[in-house]
Order: structure tokens, then sequence, then C-alpha cells
């Protein structure tokens, strides 16, 4: 038997305390585990870990259409980039 578990959904972030924020860098949930509010508890996570470190606020960049995830979750508008025909944006939440 194996004892290998597939992840249903993973967060990785960075404590930036000099910026005085938590930089998510990806949060996905499989695609089978969708629409059961797992990335919003993985979010809600993320907001406890910063507030326990003392940080005010969560930015990330959005990608593949999931703007109005994160707007449903509490992100605002922090900045959109726009440069050679490309896009980032980014979001912000304070805690």
């Amino acid at each position: 038997t194996s004892d290998i578990h597939e992840a249903a959904g993973i967060i990785v972030s960075e404590k930036r305390p000099a910026e005085d924020k938590l930089w998510v860098d990806c949060l996905a949930v499989q695609p089978h585990h969708r629409n059961q509010r797992l990335g919003s508890q993985l979010l809600q996570f993320a907001g406890h870990y910063a507030l326990s470190n003392n940080l005010s606020h969560i930015e990330l960049c959005v990608v593949n259409n999931t703007n109005e995830f994160y707007l449903k979750n509490g992100f605002k508008e922090a900045n959109d980039v726009r440069w050679s025909g490309l896009s980032k944006i980014y979001r912000k939440k304070v805690i």
C-alpha cells in the first residue's frame, strides 16, 4: 500500500516584514476540489498567519482570470502594471 496522498490545495507565501506584508506567491487548488471554499480557507489561514507575525496586509499577483475570486475574498486593487502588451494585476488585503 502507498502512503502518498495528493494535496487538495496549497499556498506558498513569504513574510516581508520590511514591507509589512505577507506576499502570496502561489495559491492553487486541484480542479476536483474547487468550489468547496478551500481556496478561501487557505487565504483565511494566510490572514491569521500574517496577523500572528504582526504584518498589516497580504499582497499577491492575480493570474489566470482569478481576479473575481480575490475580490470576493476581500482583496482590493493595489496596482496594475502593463508592459509590452503584458499585464500584471496586484491585489492587497488589509488584515
